[in-house]
């Protein structure tokens, strides 16, 4: 039995036949394995040949003494049956053997800062993400992208995973479809439309609402950021966390990344093409978020812009103006103003924790955006009235 972690996944690679011979040696490894990490474990069975039912029960213990499903993936057709057949695939996820594409001369539609998306052809195209992107996060994307269909959002059909070298990949489904980026730098382009359509996409997704098992909570994922903050001291790390907690508690669906490269034209209808980051809570984390992709980060690298949503930072710019006022539609002007300012303060948050959302950013942005952050999150007294004012919102 061998393991590699990667992002914060355990993947444990299950190898030959597992049964009563050698299923007391598998429980004790696995289970000294499993204790000692505590995110995503992955059992990769590619290399099993047989498992019996004293392996299963094996699975089944060690499954239970965890909070979440852990995931197998590349079952054989013979091994997936044995899952199927005695329900295991009604309490883990069990995905079947990837298979593996190439991707030589296809057209690139679309670039973001995790993935790249080719043409296939004329009805499908595949979102290949880089190499530091863990399988487990893909299969993620795929099942939220397929939740997020049935509850009604403008998504993506999305078909099997599949390998292309050292990266994974989402097959989708896509008729003619181009980026919105696409539509933004095409002159010939109504773009009152386009802002339109822009800013209606995202409120009609913040305005659908889920039970609570449907997709993570916002609140938890921005309490894992902060801990994750390695940069930040003690303090810091407490008002962020008192900060999150003020946030009101929604079920609203929320994006999470919200922006031109993430967004398609499909047969003349808006619909989002990723959707790794869905979550559920206050639409105000969209909000911020989209003023850190859209205002922040260019005020610090212009080029940064461009390379991640492929508009200027000029269009991006008129884009969030243009996406507020479509957004608030029909109230007050006083009010919109006031939403506008608290949008600016509280995503002050993520921009202090997109360096620990994204390792490295600070290559291309430098320190300067923490400091300038730092500025509204931690004095006290704007620190204060920011608390105060978001629960008005």
């Amino acid at each position: 039995m061998r393991t590699e972690n990667k992002s914060d996944i355990l993947t444990i690679y299950l190898e030959g036949r597992i049964d009563s011979n050698n299923a007391a040696d598998m429980e004790k490894e696995l289970t000294s394995l499993v204790k000692s990490h505590n995110t995503g474990i992955v059992l990769d069975t590619e290399g099993l040949t047989y498992i019996s039912s004293a392996g299963l029960r094996v699975l089944m213990k060690i499954q239970k003494n965890r909070k979440d499903r852990f995931t197998i993936i590349n079952a054989s057709p013979e091994i997936y049956d044995i899952f199927e057949t005695t329900g295991f695939t009604e309490i883990m996820k069990v995905h079947k053997t990837i298979r593996e594409i190439v991707i030589n001369s296809e057209e690139v539609i679309g670039r973001g800062a995790t993935a790249t998306v080719y043409r296939i052809d004329d009805d499908t195209v595949v979102k290949v993400f880089n190499s530091m992107i863990s399988l487990q996060m893909v299969l993620r994307e795929r099942e939220y992208a397929r939740k997020a269909f049935l509850v009604g959002i403008p998504a993506l059909i999305t078909y099997d995973v599949v390998r292309i070298e050292n990266c994974f990949g989402i097959v989708l489904e896509m008729a003619k479809g181009s980026v919105l980026s696409e539509k933004l730098n095409d002159e010939a382009v109504d773009k009152a439309d386009v802002y339109k359509n822009y800013a209606e996409l995202l409120k009609m997704i913040n305005n659908t609402h889920v039970e609570k098992d449907k997709f993570p909570i916002a609140k938890d994922i921005y309490h894992g950021y902060v801990d994750a903050a390695t940069y930040l001291d003690e303090e810091q790390k407490k008002k962020l966390h008192k900060l999150i907690n003020a946030v009101p508690d929604k079920d609203n669906v929320l994006h999470g990344d919200f922006h031109a490269n993430n967004v398609m034209y499909q047969d003349g209808e808006m619909v989002v093409i990723d959707l790794t980051d869905v979550s559920l809570g206050c639409p105000l984390f969209d909000l911020a978020s989209m003023y850190v992709s859209h205002i922040a980060v260019g005020g610090y690298n212009p080029d940064f812009i461009k390379a991640g949503m492929g508009i200027t930072y000029d269009m991006c710019l008129t884009l969030w103006d243009e996406f507020l006022k479509n957004y608030f539609m029909g109230e007050p002007a006083h009010e919109i103003e006031q939403k506008k300012d608290l949008i600016r303060r509280f995503a002050m948050l993520k921009q202090t924790l997109m360096y620990a959302i994204a390792p490295g950013l600070e290559r291309y942005l430098g320190w300067k955006p923490l400091e300038d952050a730092g500025k509204i999150l931690f004095d006290n007294e704007s620190y204060l009235q920011l608390i105060d004012d978001l629960s008005g919102f």
